[in-house]
């Protein structure tokens, strides 16, 4: 239970900012990307209307959580990821960051700096810690719902493996695996999870101030595509170059020619990922990631940056 106030309306702010973020991810197309203008025949469309009002209820929790040091936000994002596994697999990344960064802004906020980056960054590693032991089981929950081939990959590396199941759950207890070292481990094989286990580097630390200068100059729209460009074009996502194997460099420099501002690049990319399963879904976590806290200093700020 919440029993210090809250200052101001911060978990409100950042729950509405989380939606807003998650909206404009499912509206604005981009190639490799599953939208509500161009979804994947392997996606419920309803997925997209419903992920916003899941954002607002995962930061909102998490938030809250953060706010009064209480271990819980990977529970938030549980519960999430769970109920909204009837409608496949929409924003599991995304909601992991939004909710990590969520309880980070709590966090910040009893020091009365959420404002501050360098605040809410290294608050996101303190928080992942925190959640120790029912933390690598709350993750292995939710993943284990919506991707259990997720979980087969990175077992690997030493961790449970979730073939077996409730096992799975039974043998991270009895070890005491931490979800920091689940964070850690998979950030060799996971973008997402790389910024997780890094303090939020770089969606905070990298990409936020991409798409700061970019919103100032060409509006939050065309920012997001621009940066999403220039991400895909530079970041080394191994989950993406093993899906696409010998065909991973000429993506990249596709990507590279489209933040460059050509049209045939950017058509070459729609035409290559046509059909496809794989795609820079993690490069686009990141940026929604990075695009909640813009939005977020944007609310409470005062700062304002046009939408197109």
């Amino acid at each position: 239970m919440l029993e210090e106030r809250l200052p101001g309306d911060v978990c409100r702010d950042i729950a509405r900012v989380c939606a807003e973020a998650a909206m404009l991810e499912a509206i604005i197309p981009r190639p490799g990307l599953t939208s509500v203008m161009r979804p994947r025949p392997d996606h419920d469309p309803w997925s997209f209307v419903k992920l916003p009002s899941y954002a607002y209820e995962v930061c909102l929790c998490s938030c809250e959580r953060g706010y009064i040091l209480a271990n819980g936000w990977s529970s938030c994002w549980r519960r999430s990821v769970e109920e909204l596994a009837r409608w496949d697999n929409p924003g599991l990344g995304m909601l992991f960051l939004q909710s990590l960064q969520a309880a980070a802004v709590g966090a910040s906020a009893r020091e009365e700096r959420d404002l501050e980056d360098y605040a809410v960054m290294g608050w996101s590693r303190r928080l992942v810690e925190a959640e120790g032991v029912m933390g690598a089981v709350n993750f292995y929950a939710a993943l284990h719902a919506v991707s259990p081939s997720y979980l087969g990959r990175i077992s690997h590396s030493g961790l449970p493996d979730v073939t077996t199941g409730l096992l799975a759950l039974e043998e991270i207890v009895e070890k005491g695996i931490t979800l920091a070292h689940i964070v850690d481990v998979a950030s060799l094989y996971d973008p997402v999870l790389q910024d997780a286990s890094r303090l939020l580097s770089i969606s905070l630390g990298y990409i936020l101030p991409l798409l700061e200068a970019k919103a100032k100059s060409h509006g939050v729209i065309e920012a997001v595509k621009r940066v999403f460009y220039h991400v895909a074009a530079r970041l080394d996502d191994f989950i993406l170059k093993r899906k696409l194997g010998e065909e991973a460099p000429r993506v990249k420099e596709l990507f590279l020619g489209a933040e460059h501002g050509s049209i045939l690049a950017e058509s070459l990319l729609w035409r290559f990922f046509r059909g496809k399963r794989a795609g820079p879904g993690s490069i686009a976590d990141l940026l929604v990631n990075a695009l909640t806290r813009l939005l977020y200093k944007q609310a409470r700020s005062g700062v304002m940056f046009s939408l197109v």
